[in-house]
C-alpha cells in the first residue's frame, strides 16, 4: 500500500467529523441563550425594538454591569419602558401619572410577593445620542417620586456581538417590526415560541420559568432538550432568542439622585444627550449624587 493510499486510510477513521450528539447540542445552545439573555440590556420577553443610537464609549469610562433591572428607552422622539411605549414626544409633566404608577406598581409587586427582598431602588436609562436632556431630566424626575434613588446610565461597548444567521424564521420575525403595538408584537412571538418548542414541552417550561423568576436559565433547560431528543430547530430558536433579548454588549454608570442642594446639572433642554452625558460621568465617577427636580403628584 503506498503512502497516498495508506492516509486515505487512516484518515477515513481519524479525519472523518463526528456530528455532535444530542446532550452536546443540547449544552450547546443552554450555554449560547443564557449568555446571550444575560447581556441583554432589556431583559424582558417580546421585549421591543432596540434602542437605535447609544453612545459608544470604552468600558473603562462606564463600567458597571447592566444590572436586569427596570430598562427606560429615552428615544429623540418617545419614551419606552421594557419595550412598550409611554410616551411620545415632548411629554408634558401631567403625562407622568403612568409612568410613576408602573414603577410604584413594581415596588408593590416585590413587596407582596418577596416580602423578604429589598425594593427596587435602581432603574436603567439607555439614552439614544440626540434625545434631548429635558426628557432625560423629566425622566428622572418621575423615578425620584415612585421612590427611586438610583439611575444606572447605560452605554454600548465598542465591539458588539456577531448576531445569529437568518434561519427559518426569520421572515415571520420581520413581522414583529411591522407591528406598532407590543400586543401584537406578543402574539406574533408567542406563536413562534409555542410552534419551535412545540415537541420539548420541559424545555420550554424551564425558560417560562427562568423568565417568570428573572433567574439565569438552570440544567433543566439543557435537560428539557435531552428528553426529547433534541427534536428541534435550534438554528431558529437562536434566532428567536437573539429578537426576543436584543442584545447589546453594555456597561454603564451608576449615579445616586438627590433633591437636595448640591450637584445639579444645569443645560439646556434642547442639548442632545451626546453633549450631555460627559456631565454626568464625571458626577458618577466622583461619587456625587446628581440633584433631580421631584415631579409633582
Amino acid at each position: 500500500m503506498n503512502r497516498i493510499a495508506l492516509a486515505a486510510v487512516l484518515c477515513t477513521g481519524l479525519c472523518a467529523h463526528a456530528e455532535p450528539t444530542c446532550s452536546e447540542r443540547a449544552e450547546q445552545f443552554s450555554r449560547w441563550a443564557s449568555d446571550w439573555i444575560e447581556h441583554s440590556i432589556i431583559h424582558v420577553a417580546y421585549g421591543g425594538p432596540p434602542v437605535e443610537g447609544l453612545l459608544r464609549i470604552s468600558d473603562k469610562t462606564a463600567n458597571a454591569k447592566v444590572p436586569p433591572d427596570t430598562t427606560f428607552a429615552v428615544e429623540r422622539d418617545r419614551i419606552t419602558l421594557d419595550g412598550q411605549v409611554m410616551l411620545t414626544n415632548h411629554p408634558p409633566i401631567s403625562n407622568g401619572v403612568e409612568v410613576r404608577q408602573q414603577l410604584l406598581n413594581r415596588r408593590r409587586i416585590v413587596q407582596l410577593t418577596r416580602p423578604d427582598d429589598p425594593l427596587p431602588d435602581s432603574v436603567n436609562l439607555a439614552v439614544a445620542q440626540d434625545a434631548p436632556w429635558s426628557m432625560v431630566a423629566w425622566l428622572l424626575g418621575q423615578v425620584w417620586s415612585a421612590g427611586y434613588r438610583h439611575a444606572l446610565f447605560v452605554f454600548e461597548d465598542e465591539v458588539q456581538p456577531e448576531q445569529p444567521p437568518p434561519s427559518a424564521i426569520t421572515k415571520a420575525l420581520a413581522q414583529i417590526d411591522t407591528e406598532s403595538e407590543p400586543a401584537k408584537r406578543q402574539e406574533v412571538v408567542a406563536r413562534l415560541v409555542a410552534n419551535l418548542y412545540r415537541d420539548c414541552p420541559n424545555a420550554l417550561n424551564a425558560f417560562s420559568e427562568s423568565g417568570q423568576n428573572r433567574a439565569p436559565l438552570g440544567p433543566q433547560f439543557a435537560e428539557g432538550f435531552r428528553q426529547c431528543n433534541c427534536d428541534v430547530d435550534f438554528a431558529s430558536l437562536r434566532t428567536l432568542h437573539a429578537a426576543m433579548f436584543p442584545r447589546y454588549d453594555a456597561h454603564g454608570a451608576s449615579i445616586s439622585l438627590s433633591n437636595k442642594p448640591g450637584s445639579a446639572v444645569i443645560l439646556p433642554g434642547s442639548i442632545p444627550w451626546k453633549s450631555a452625558y460627559a456631565k454626568i460621568l464625571a458626577l458618577a465617577q466622583k461619587g456625587q449624587s446628581l440633584r433631580v427636580e421631584a415631579a409633582g403628584k
